[in-house]
């Protein structure tokens, strides 16, 4: 589906906190894949950066409530995965791959996860010398 189709999807879905919907769509207008797990009260999302999005190493970046390193922020993507495995919020995870939305399942989410984590790790480290 389109970006445009998005909202309309997901209302299916998503009774309250509609506002994490707009949210949802700003983040897709970055161009960047992510991975949305709608619940009847809004949505999480696992934003796909490109390696030039995240701190230097051994710097801080602002992360949610604070400030927070790279590999911090890389681990945080996995544990909204979790909470909502945790949660039972699995029903309806859509992924967006920079061009168009599609519904993809548990086992899909996660794969595509780990190879992202695993993509930016291996930046990480071989870059681990340079400033990004």
């Amino acid at each position: 589906m389109k970006i445009s189709e998005y909202k309309t999807e997901a209302m299916k879905t998503v009774k309250s906190y509609l506002t994490d919907l707009d949210i949802d769509i700003e983040i897709m207008m970055k161009g960047d894949p992510c991975l949305f797990f709608l619940r009847e009260h809004g949505s999480h999302s696992i934003q796909f950066n490109k390696f030039e999005g995240y701190p230097v190493k051994g710097e801080k970046a602002p992360y949610l409530f604070g400030n927070e390193n790279r590999d911090f922020i890389l681990k945080g993507k996995r544990c909204v995965l979790d909470h909502s495995i945790k949660e039972k919020q699995t029903n309806h995870i859509l992924y967006f791959d920079g061009v168009s939305v599609k519904q993809v399942e548990l086992h899909q989410a996660r794969r595509l996860l780990e190879k992202y984590i695993a993509s930016m790790k291996s930046q990480f480290d071989k870059y681990s010398g340079l400033t990004n």
